[in-house]
């Protein structure tokens, strides 16, 4: 199958449900989603990977059973809910509701990818590539198209990215593509070339396949998309000063820039500081990680989302890390809500501007 090919079945009609969020909010509730425990043991995780226009949440969460293993799970009108009781992680949800991830069933070695439309569909694997059905689905458009990576476990040679159209899985023509990580709502593709000798990012489009480069062009760094807005804009991090240390970068019109870094959490070491770019919206705003902490990059500028929040007295809730935006404004990732080990799912809601006095 040509790339064009490839393309055009991800390209499919796709209208839009929201304008995108104003870009004058600076400040932020917050909520904590809790966990399937719903108490505050040391094992109530949950990890939120993104989020769609409707403010629904995905991701994953321990289950409140004696034998506790991740999860998928869908957050929705205030509720958390599991997807299913198998292992796995929900990655990804669209403006439909759709969900979509990977998960391990009792007996089966292998990951499988799913689609969740209030029924689990198991994707299966690439024909010739994964004889039982390993695949991962990373991310799904607003047409339901499905992007990720498909191979057996014991056969890494011929692992490669994938894309799951109206009941079908394909793979890419080109060899070297072995993720994909993001799919916009035009059938771009984002993901990760591999050889024996480089890592790189690369955009599948209409224009043709094109490897993304590293920030300071050093052909032996690492650069990994995560994710790619309406307007082709591609977010991830790459690796740079000879791969010592990683910084998030944004890629468009033929150029990557360096996003910046922060300090970090208090006692991050310094000299040690880094940043990786998750999530992108409709507007240009992206979300991550940095140094231990969430950012927000907006018109040029790199921000702590802790200096966006209220703290109680003891300084909680510390926010970790951004892992997806929607086009409102609403940011979802992970925190701290008060002394203890796990990490929480929280949602942050941009709150109205305060009027001038």
């Amino acid at each position: 199958m040509i790339p064009k090919t490839w393309i055009a079945l991800a390209a499919l009609a796709v209208t839009l449900d929201a304008a995108p969020a104003s870009a004058q909010a600076q400040r932020y509730t917050i909520t904590d989603l809790g966990s399937l425990y719903g108490c505050c043991t040391n094992d109530d995780e949950s990890y939120a990977t993104g989020i769609n226009n409707a403010g629904d949440v995905v991701g994953s969460a321990l289950t409140p059973v004696s034998e506790y293993h991740p999860v998928p799970f869908i957050y929705q009108n205030g509720r958390m809910a599991a997807i299913t009781s198998a292992t796995g992680y929900a990655t990804a949800i669209n403006n439909a509701g759709h969900v979509t991830g990977y998960i391990q069933r009792i007996g089966n070695m292998n990951m499988e990818a799913f689609v969740y439309d209030g029924a689990v569909h198991r994707l299966g694997g690439l024909p010739l590539h994964s004889r039982d059905g390993y695949a991962i689905a990373w991310a799904l458009n607003n047409a339901g198209v499905v992007v990720g990576e498909s191979g057996g476990m014991t056969r890494d040679a011929t692992a490669g990215a994938m894309v799951y159209v109206n009941g079908e899985m394909f793979s890419s023509s080109y060899r070297d593509a072995r993720i994909a990580y993001g799919v916009n709502d035009s059938g771009a593709i984002v993901g990760l070339r591999s050889t024996d000798s480089l890592n790189h990012a690369f955009l599948l489009d209409l224009d043709g396949f094109q490897d993304l480069g590293t920030l300071d062009g050093d052909p032996a760094g690492v650069s990994v998309p995560f994710a790619i807005n309406a307007s082709g804009v591609v977010v991830g991090y790459s690796t740079i000063v000879s791969n010592s240390t990683q910084r998030a970068f944004a890629y468009s019109n033929g150029g990557m820039r360096d996003l910046g870094v922060l300090a970090g959490a208090a006692g991050f070491p310094s000299g040690w500081e880094y940043s990786m770019a998750f999530a992108i919206n409709t507007s240009g705003d992206i979300v991550g990680e940095s140094s231990g902490v969430a950012f927000l990059y907006h018109d040029g500028t790199i921000e702590d989302l802790n200096d966006a929040i209220d703290h109680d007295e003891n300084g909680w809730p510390r926010i970790h890390t951004a892992t997806g935006i929607n086009d409102h404004g609403q940011i979802v990732g992970n925190a701290y809500f008060g002394d203890r080990p796990g990490l929480h799912a929280f949602l942050l809601t941009p709150a109205p501007a305060t009027p001038p006095q």
